[in-house]
């Protein structure tokens, strides 16, 4: 008789403590899901638009990272943060013919590294090198090579304290000049 009241005891105390528990970390969560909300609006408001932006494309604003661009409507972004302050965007349409990608990377050199590039672009294959200016952010575009891509159009720039590192197909190299045409430095 003993054991089963220890055992009744056992479960009414942790069903007491399982019912606390949810009941105060629902809560928590709410407040987390309003913050979260908050979050999204801020978002929202910071995509709107502040430039001209022909039919058939969209614009791109990003405040962290102090840039705006204007890239086809059919393509979709996708953000991806990582340690140390970097971001990947990628920007892809549904069939995957077309896309590029933005890596961004803090970054206080007045010029790329060799040591960066190594760490970048492993492969090391750097073809006609040719100075570039974005928005007055002085760079490079060259042919790179990814083992998964195959050959790359690449376009790196520095400015404010961050490289960029603009990446798609060396076939889409002339899309992609037309896209980073229509990059400004924002704020």
């Amino acid at each position: 008789m003993q054991k089963k009241s220890l055992i009744l005891l056992f479960f009414t105390f942790t069903f007491l403590v399982g019912f606390f528990y949810f009941l105060f970390v629902s809560k928590r969560n709410n407040s987390k899901d309003l913050d979260i909300e908050k979050i999204s609006t801020t978002t929202e408001e910071v995509l709107v638009s502040k430039r001209d932006v022909p039919k058939g494309f969209l614009e791109y604003r990003n405040e962290m990272y102090s840039f705006s661009l204007i890239y086809p409507e059919d393509l979709s972004v996708v953000e991806r943060f990582q340690f140390g302050g970097a971001v990947t965007i990628t920007y892809e349409n549904i069939k995957g013919e077309k896309g590029f990608q933005i890596f961004i990377v803090p970054y206080n050199e007045p010029q790329v590294s060799l040591e960066r590039f190594r760490i970048d672009m492993p492969s090391l294959i750097q073809k006609d090198l040719v100075s570039i200016d974005v928005d007055g952010a002085v760079g490079a575009s060259f042919y790179g090579f990814d083992e998964n891509l195959g050959e790359t159009k690449e376009v790196w720039f520095i400015n404010r304290g961050f490289l960029y590192e603009v990446t798609t197909l060396k076939p889409l190299e002339s899309w992609l000049n037309e896209i980073i045409k229509t990059w400004e430095f924002i704020n």
